[in-house]
């Protein structure tokens, strides 16, 4: 009698297993999330960061991890290499591809071009004079 109870809980354990495995989905992964629908090149254009104190993530290129923070380069003048249209979904983004010299080497990533303005970087004190005229 113990043997047929014991018999019949395995066949209902192993099927419940078998079913479990057969429902579960495998985790999509983070770059699937994003494609690139557009790329452009450029030569010779400059950006720098738009507004201080805002964090502006510099993204890889399968945008799935951070290389750094444009908050910690406030005064550095990024050289634009290209730009990208990622799509996530339904939603479209620019991405520019920029580089810069930090400190004692070569900074660049994608960065999303509203943290971004055109031109060389102006010191803070030029800024504060064009603001009082």
């Amino acid at each position: 009698m113990k043997t047929k109870y014991l018999s019949l809980g395995l066949g209902i354990l192993a099927s419940l297993a078998t079913a479990a495995m057969l429902q579960s989905t495998p985790p999509v992964p983070a770059q699937a999330a994003y494609r690139v629908v557009k790329t452009k090149k450029y030569n010779n254009q400059y950006y720098f960061q738009k507004t201080w104190g805002k964090s502006a993530s510099m993204w890889n290129r399968s945008h799935t991890q951070t290389v750094g923070n444009l908050n910690n380069y406030p005064t550095v003048t990024y050289n634009l290499k290209s730009s990208a249209v990622l799509q996530n979904g339904r939603k479209r983004a620019v991405y520019y591809h920029i580089g810069g010299f930090v400190g004692n080497g070569y900074k660049y990533g994608w960065v999303w071009r509203g943290y971004l303005k055109r031109g060389a970087f102006e010191s803070a004190a030029s800024l504060y004079e064009k603001k009082r005229r």
